[in-house]
């Protein structure tokens, strides 16, 4: 595990409940940016290097199940932690199929879970880019090997 900050991206319509995350999220060695329309959103993405994006969903405001697809199409390595209202089994299903890593329930009473949550999704970009940087090298090894009489 790296001791230098993971970036991640924050998104929420609530810019108090904003503010209040990326304090605590801070305070643990993140990285935060914070957007909150769907245009800023993929607009961050297309410039940002982030592999984490935590989602905090409202099913009747602009941050809602469309974007988390939107997300995906635009990046579908991108890890994605969903925070929804716990008002319905189909949409934390919907966002299961959708790609979200994880899905935790508002309001959001301790970080621990979240905290957990971003440990999981980091590790298992680490593991990725451990894979593809293993590939990459046994692809030179092979390069060079054919090279050589």
């Amino acid at each position: 595990m790296t001791t230098s900050p993971r970036k991640i991206l924050y998104v929420d319509a609530d810019e108090s409940a904003a503010a209040s995350v990326s304090l605590c999220l801070g305070d643990r060695n993140y990285e935060v940016t914070h957007e909150s329309t769907p245009d800023s959103v993929l607009s961050e993405l297309r410039t940002g290097a982030y592999r984490v994006v935590i989602l905090s969903m409202d099913p009747h405001g602009p941050v809602n199940g469309e974007l988390l697809i939107k997300i995906k199409q635009q990046d579908g390595a991108l890890q994605v932690i969903v925070i929804m209202p716990p008002d319905s089994v189909t949409k934390a299903l919907d966002a299961m199929r959708n790609g979200a890593e994880a899905c935790l329930l508002k309001p959001l009473r301790e970080f621990n879970s979240l905290a957990e949550a971003l440990e999981l999704a980091f590790e298992k970009v680490d593991r990725w880019w451990l894979v593809l940087a293993k590939l990459s090298r046994s692809k030179k090894i092979a390069r060079s090997s054919a090279c050589t009489p």
